[in-house]
């Protein structure tokens, strides 16, 4: 299985929906979209994860830096939805902790504390 990556504009920003596997191997794909949606500096950026099948624990690396680059031009970037799998190799990982991470892709729209499982 191969990743996929979509975006769709919302009045609120975009929401880039990941796919598939996020692996070493594939996460480029995911870089240039979030390298061009960070430029474009919508005032949030939501990552949907839910169709997420597998991550590797260096393409969490990746979703903390969009984070933090995210913050250094003034967006803010969120994690939605992901996988209790997923949401395991963020842990294992220890990037949890510097991740937003919602329960869902509304509350991410709403910067929802209630819908926060992480951050």
């Amino acid at each position: 299985m191969r990743l996929q990556v979509g975006v769709v504009e919302q009045p609120y920003g975009a929401v880039i929906t990941v796919s598939g596997m996020l692996t070493v191997a594939t996460m480029g794909q995911l870089e240039g979209v979030l390298a061009q949606r960070l430029g474009a500096r919508h005032p949030l950026l939501i990552i949907d994860l839910s169709t997420l099948v597998l991550c590797d624990s260096t393409s969490t690396v990746l979703l903390a830096a969009a984070v933090s680059a995210g913050r250094d031009c003034g967006v803010t970037v969120a994690v939605a939805a992901p996988p209790p799998s997923v949401l395991h190799v963020f842990e294992a990982s220890g990037v949890l902790a510097e991740l937003p991470v919602y329960r869902t892709v509304e509350g991410a729209s709403r910067q929802e504390n209630r819908d926060l499982v992480a951050k």
